[in-house]
């Protein structure tokens, strides 16, 4: 919807990308684990731990950027960013990524809502998604889809050899792929659920399957 070229908006997009992760990666991790005990967690006192805390709670944690339990971890939205990033950086187009990343955000909180309110039956034994929540994540996934690829018209998104079919099945197909990732990323308090988020795992996985799905045959 930009006025701009595809590789202008992905340029743009790498920058922010780039700027992001590296702020949270590069200093706010290290400025962290400087002033933070590293036995007993607590603070060391000095004027510029009270300055880190006091911007980490008025930029951070207050405005829900990060949550209490990402203090030591990289932040929901660097695993984000890095989703978004790595398929642009390896040649997946952006009408790739958009839909991708909009099926996300549709359906990885209809999966929370979902699964809070008739999640019974797990999908893994010993997890903690359930049926109810892939479904959940599922269906909004692939009405939100569905919605891009009803406004192409009114706001122009994919190539326009593109027929509607093929638009729709790769939308189908992208749903139940990230739905699939999405449920196999619980929230252990093992090291590996907490690298391989799904804020991180579930946007790259949807673009490199829309991009194979909508191109195949072509």
């Amino acid at each position: 919807m930009l006025p701009f070229s595809e590789s202008e908006k992905v340029h743009v997009a790498l920058v922010v990308g780039v700027t992001l992760s590296t702020l949270d990666l590069g200093v706010r991790l290290p400025l962290y684990y400087w002033l933070v005990h590293r036995r007993e967690w607590e603070p060391r006192s000095s004027k510029l731990k009270k300055l880190f805390l006091l911007l980490e709670d008025r930029l951070l944690l207050r405005t829900k950027i990060l949550r209490m339990h990402e203090r030591g971890m990289p932040a929901t939205a660097a695993h984000f960013t890095l989703g978004v990033m790595i398929p642009l950086m390896i040649g997946i187009p952006i009408w790739a990524v958009v839909p991708a990343v909009v099926m996300f955000g549709f359906g990885d909180p209809a999966a929370r809502l979902s699964g809070i309110k008739f999640g019974v039956r797990r999908v893994w034994k010993q997890g903690t998604k359930t049926w109810a929540g892939l479904a959940g994540y599922f269906y909004a996934a692939s009405f939100s889809g569905l919605l891009s690829v009803a406004l192409q018209d009114a706001f122009p998104l994919y190539p326009t050899y593109f027929s509607t079919v093929r638009l729709v099945i790769a939308v189908l197909i992208t749903a139940a792929c990230t739905a699939f990732f999405e449920s196999m990323c619980e929230k252990g308090g093992d090291l590996f659920s907490k690298i391989v988020d799904d804020n991180f795992l579930v946007p790259c996985v949807g673009s490199v399957a829309f991009y194979a799905v909508a191109t195949a045959g072509i």
